[in-house]
């Protein structure tokens, strides 16, 4: 189940994904407007079950972000598979191809897989 609420800045997110009958959120993303940048911050699981939810709320910051640069903040995600990967790699690409500024703020789980994929000379990575 994918529950979006409105008590964001600018009307973004959150976005959560829970499974029934669990009572905590697998995946949490929250938008983030203070500060220079704007930045969707990420908890829990980023796997095949959260890619989805995750697309969308990295589509519609984008568009909300505009030309600002945009900054993922993933320190807190606990597991991250090899889609959550493709889905951030995709991601890059793609801001790269439209001309925007994407960074990420990478925790131990998406460090490792970049390192075990070769991947990380791939992303903008930015300091906490």
């Amino acid at each position: 189940m994918v529950n979006a609420g409105s008590d964001s800045m600018e009307g973004l997110g959150p976005w959560r994904l829970r499974r029934p009958p669990a009572t905590e959120d697998l995946l949490q993303i929250r938008w983030m407007a203070d500060g220079p940048a704007p930045r969707l911050v990420f908890r829990g699981e980023l796997d095949l079950d959260g890619v989805g939810v995750a697309g969308l709320a990295l589509s519609e910051a984008a568009a909300a972000a505009g030309r600002r640069p945009l900054t993922l903040d993933l320190r807190q995600l606990e597991f991250c598979d090899s889609s959550g990967l493709h889905l951030l790699l995709m991601t890059t690409r793609r801001a790269r191809t439209d001309g925007r500024r994407l960074a990420i703020v990478p925790g131990e789980a998406v460090v490792r897989l970049m390192r075990l994929t070769g991947t990380e000379s791939e992303f903008e990575i930015a300091e906490g």
